[in-house]
């Protein structure tokens, strides 16, 4: 995929360019996808739940799930910018929704006055915004500048809620 995105534009590449490039049946490619933006798709999710730590949900404070997020991405940016430089910030928003989703599922219990799946959301939409700023900036701001980022979004958040 890759060596195609070199060539192309993620519009442009189709499966029949995926077979060619990579000799995987079409019935293999669509047991799994639907288009080729899919894999994309798949591979940031994959990425974010590494990032995220999934699984370790209780386990790990949400201080130390933020700083390995942006640390992780900070060392594996391929993705995010393939996604951005396609035009598919989307799938960057629509990944970060799932996990939220996820997050609620496993632990859906209320901590405060908002409820799980508000709580989840806007903190999973406010980390998924910062990234896009840090990406779309140049990468400038180190793990600690990104959390600090992070709770001002966090606290006009709240504010605003309130």
């Amino acid at each position: 995929m890759r060596g195609l995105l070199a060539e192309k534009p993620l519009s442009d590449i189709s499966v029949s360019d995926l077979q060619r490039e990579s000799g995987i049946a079409r019935t293999t490619f669509y047991r799994s996808f639907d288009d080729v933006a899919d894999i994309l798709a798949w591979k940031f999710d994959e990425g974010l739940k590494e990032a995220l730590g999934s699984g370790t949900a209780d386990s790990m404070p949400e201080r130390k799930r933020a700083e390995r997020y942006f640390a992780y991405w900070a060392a594996h940016p391929e993705t995010l910018e393939i996604l951005l430089e396609n035009g598919r910030e989307d799938m960057i928003f629509a990944c970060h929704m799932l996990e939220a989703a996820r997050l609620v599922a496993h632990k859906p219990e209320r901590t405060g006055s908002v409820p799980p799946r508000i709580a989840a959301g806007l903190r999973y939409g406010a980390l998924a915004g910062v990234l896009l700023a840090w990406l779309e900036g140049g990468r400038k701001e180190s793990t600690p500048e990104l959390l600090f980022l992070m709770d001002q979004e966090l606290t006009r958040l709240a504010r605003e809620m309130a």
